[in-house]
């Protein structure tokens, strides 16, 4: 079978895998993060900050900085699937992607061809945008979060890649953010710069004097251990690393209690680099003529169109187990939008 191939696919070598990997993995939080990266990685912290600085401005690196759990600001996630009328579909992906609660849009291949995330105040929030699709005419379906099992998303290039670290997924503290800590905070995902000291640089630029750098960089940690801060790091486009292939797969787990299905859950993505998101999920609004059955959803990342059906033949092994036609594969077919949560 013919694998496609995209302009623009990252060709660097091994340093720059090296550090593409541990900037993803997130920056200590210390006077010199970067000299840090570079004693692990074994680069020169000089060429460390002009890799990472090449990165950003080819759009390997889709956005470095401050990255943050929206749950702690009170706040929910939830997923949609719609159907793209024969025509005008290119005004209901301009309207889904102009809602600025919207982070990730996408075409895929599937009867409800349009699949979109939003961080809402609520399930009315949710059940108001499932209205505005059904007074379009689309079939659709909005669905919340009832467990995050995993997400640890890792798309560095082959070479010194880094164990992923899962984000934490039960409880969260509520962030605990004064003035001066919110200001940080959004320094930190905002003004963040690739330097020799850049918890300095935030504190330059917030007007905190001589010892605003520890108080930048104990503010980072408190919000870090309290899990409301995820890291400090890179995004990596995933395309421009060579991840060609990508399927939203969901999963019919109804028949397993939900103690058993998180159980199968975790043993199916554990340890699997490519399997980077995994939700158990409940439908809270649908006009579609059937129920939608599906309950467990896993994003899955290939390199070629060979390795994603092994792949989906191997989770399809782990949490089929011999039942047919409890699954269906949505490979992505265009990305509309992709963007992070902004405190």
């Amino acid at each position: 079978m013919e694998e496609r191939s995209a302009p623009g696919v990252w060709r660097g070598g091994g340093d720059c895998a090296a550090v593409a990997s541990s900037l993803e993995a997130g920056l200590k939080i210390v006077p010199e993060p970067f000299l840090e990266v570079a004693r692990e990685t074994g680069v020169p912290e000089g060429r460390v900050l002009e890799i990472a600085r090449g990165m950003v401005a080819s759009g390997f690196i889709r956005r470095f900085g401050a990255f943050f759990d929206f749950r702690s600001f009170g706040l929910k996630g939830y997923l949609f699937g719609a159907e793209l009328p024969g025509d005008g579909a290119g005004g209901v992906i301009s309207s889904v992607c102009r809602m600025g609660c919207v982070t990730h849009c996408y075409a895929r291949r599937h009867a409800l061809g349009l699949w979109f995330t939003a961080i809402l105040g609520g399930d009315g929030d949710a059940r108001a945008i499932g209205g505005a699709l059904r007074r379009r005419g689309l079939a659709f379906v909005a669905l919340d979060v009832r467990e995050r099992i995993k997400l640890c998303p890792s798309f560095a290039p082959p070479g010194a890649e880094h164990e992923p670290r899962d984000v934490r997924c039960g409880e969260v503290q509520p962030a605990r953010l004064g003035a001066r800590g919110m200001a940080i905070a959004r320094a930190l995902q905002d003004r963040f710069g690739i330097s020799n000291r850049p918890y300095a640089e935030v504190a330059d630029a917030l007007g905190m004097g001589a010892r605003g750098e520890g108080v930048v960089m104990d503010e980072a940690a408190r919000l870090l251990e309290e899990g409301v801060l995820r890291r400090i790091g890179a995004s990596l486009n995933h395309n421009r690393a060579g991840w060609m292939y990508n399927s939203l797969t969901a999963w019919d787990v109804s028949h397993l209690s939900e103690s058993d299905a998180l159980s199968a859950a975790r043993s199916a993505v554990h340890g699997r680099r490519w399997a980077s998101h995994c939700y158990l999920r409940r439908v809270i609004r649908s006009n579609l003529p059937c129920a939608w059955p599906y309950n467990l959803y896993i994003m899955i990342h290939a390199r070629t169109e060979g390795e994603m059906e092994e792949r989906e033949r191997v989770l399809s092994l782990d949490l089929a187990r011999g039942q047919t036609g409890n699954f269906v594969s949505m490979r992505t077919e265009a990305e509309h939008k992709k963007i992070s949560f902004m405190i």
